[in-house]
């Protein structure tokens, strides 16, 4: 059932799963160029050979996820959890080129090697701030001056 949400908005022209719970979902060379998805948790989600380049994942969850092969080109990983454990997140064969990411971002190599692959390390640390957060709502603009 996740999987087919997530699928419906690709499907939709944008993919937009920000804080969403995303655990196990099967989406193996899925096309989610530019995704939002910050802060959604993706432990143990099959993303192998999936396309990720540009996609927003600050404050995501993915530990244990199986990313064999897939692109985060450009992807914003600060504050992301890529944890290394007994099923941490696989990075063989990921292509990080201009990936980015901070202090906050838990990789399972050392920064030097972060660095190496083609990772840019930012120093401002953000919070993503996610649509679903916002107490206040903003009225439209009416164009109308007093």
């Amino acid at each position: 059932m996740k999987t087919m949400i997530l699928m419906a908005m690709v499907v939709a022209g944008t993919a937009a799963a920000q804080g969403k719970d995303l655990r196990g979902a099967y989406l193996f060379e899925a096309k989610l160029q530019n995704a939002d998805l910050r802060g959604a948790n993706l432990a143990k989600t099959q993303l192998g050979r999936a396309d990720l380049r540009g996609a927003d994942f600050r404050g995501a969850k993915l530990t244990g996820a199986y990313l064999h092969k897939a692109d985060l080109s450009n992807a914003d990983l600060r504050g992301a959890e890529l944890l290394s454990k007994a099923n941490g997140a696989e990075l063989n064969q990921v292509n990080l080129t201009g990936a980015r990411f901070d202090a906050k971002t838990q990789l399972p190599f050392a920064e030097q090697e972060a660095l190496r692959r083609g990772m840019v390390k930012m120093e401002v640390s953000e919070s993503p701030e996610l649509p679903a957060c916002n107490d206040v709502a903003k009225a439209p603009a009416t164009g109308v001056r007093a």
